[in-house]
């Protein structure tokens, strides 16, 4: 399958970086460097580019990175970076229209078969075969690493840390897995269950912690909240759709869990449609 992303312009030169899901924590989707876009620029500069290769649709937000090193740009290119439902990460120059397929791809990395798409899960993604990778990655340009979520044919999430330079595995796959105590059952993520909802949320890295959203399955949980420590992807702790004192975590509802960020005064915010549900600093392990 081939499916392609649209670029627009509009003083390129001058972009930010967009690291995470709406171009900061806060997922604010604001440019504060920005100097340059008016009415008038936006009209006349601002449209379609050239197209690049993907291998399936691309759901997750595209990412950015100027100036990035890497084995093909040892030197440095501004490159864009996406990841298609087929579960392949691809870093494209962003600056070059390409004349093939990949003569521009900075590199391209392939997480395992995905998930098969189906109308158990969504009714109307007729033309989503594939659910790979569908929340949005996030990069940390310190030490130059991709954090990306899979979904695979065994139906399992695996998280992975990709090597900016050259798109290779640096850490991972971990497999995701856990479990929750509520009301004196423990619940288990992901064993014998059937996930119900996609895994749509993107990725946020703060702090040195890592927040991974999913969302309900069969165990009777409408959604889940992995945390993980960045450098070592180990798991420090999970929060549940339905948080007791015994499972250490007082989010109050995940169902459908679309975004997690983080707010000015530093409270870690599950978005579900309208509704906010906000955690104070230092009130769980979190």
């Amino acid at each position: 399958m081939r499916s392609l992303l649209f670029l627009v312009y509009c003083f390129a030169a001058l972009a930010a970086d967009n690291l995470t899901q709406r171009g900061d924590n806060q997922r604010t989707a604001v440019n504060q460097a920005e100097t340059q876009l008016t009415q008038q620029s936006v009209h006349t500069r601002f449209g379609k580019l050239w197209t690049l290769f993907s291998d399936a649709k691309i759901m997750a937000q595209p990412l950015y990175v100027s100036a990035m090193k890497s084995d093909t740009c040892p030197a440095g290119c501004n490159t864009v970076i996406f990841a298609s439902i087929k579960g392949t990460v691809y870093a494209y120059k962003a600056d070059q229209k390409p004349a093939t397929d990949n003569d521009t791809l900075v590199w391209a990395k392939y997480l395992g078969d995905p998930c098969d798409g189906g109308d158990d899960i969504d009714a109307w993604a007729t033309d989503d075969p594939w659910w790979g990778i569908l929340g949005t990655p996030v990069i940390d340009p310190a030490n130059r690493l991709l954090y990306v979520v899979a979904w695979n044919k065994d139906n399992n999430f695996r998280l992975y840390t990709l090597d900016l330079q050259n798109g290779q595995v640096k850490k991972g796959a971990v497999l995701v897995q856990g479990s929750v105590n509520v009301n004196g059952k423990t619940i288990p993520f992901m064993a014998g269950t059937v996930q119900t909802r996609k895994q749509r949320t993107a990725l946020l890295l703060d702090h040195g912690l890592l927040y991974a959203g999913f969302g309900g399955d069969t165990s009777g949980m409408a959604g889940w909240l992995f945390v993980y420590d960045a450098g070592t992807l180990a798991l420090k702790t999970v929060c549940p759709e339905a948080p007791t004192e015994e499972s250490g975590c007082r989010v109050q509802d995940l169902s459908p869990m679309r975004t997690v960020r983080i707010s000015p005064d530093g409270q870690r915010t599950i978005r579900q449609g309208a509704q906010q549900i906000r955690k104070q600093p230092g009130e769980t392990s979190l």
